[in-house]
């Protein structure tokens, strides 16, 4: 059986509701086999920051969002099935 190594990298990623910035050009990497907690005050974006890592919200802007595995070419961040 094959191991998969995966990661997550959002880079320069911006949200805004209204007039509310929630994501202004959040960027980081998770490397494979590491833990990473968010840790903020409430309406920070941690949540967010989530939402469209996982495509349930599409980015303002966003050069790269997105988790990769190896073998697999991911889709974008807010991009969804239609």
């Amino acid at each position: 059986m094959r191991e998969i190594e995966a990661r997550i990298e959002v880079s320069g990623v911006h949200k805004r509701f209204g007039s509310t910035v929630a994501l202004d050009g959040m960027t980081f990497t998770v490397p494979p086999g590491q833990v990473t907690g968010f840790v903020g005050p409430n309406g920070g974006g941690k949540s967010t920051t989530m939402r469209v890592i996982l495509g349930l919200d599409a980015p303002d802007r966003a050069p790269s969002a997105s988790g990769t595995e190896s073998g697999r070419v991911p889709r974008h961040a807010g991009q969804r099935d239609r």
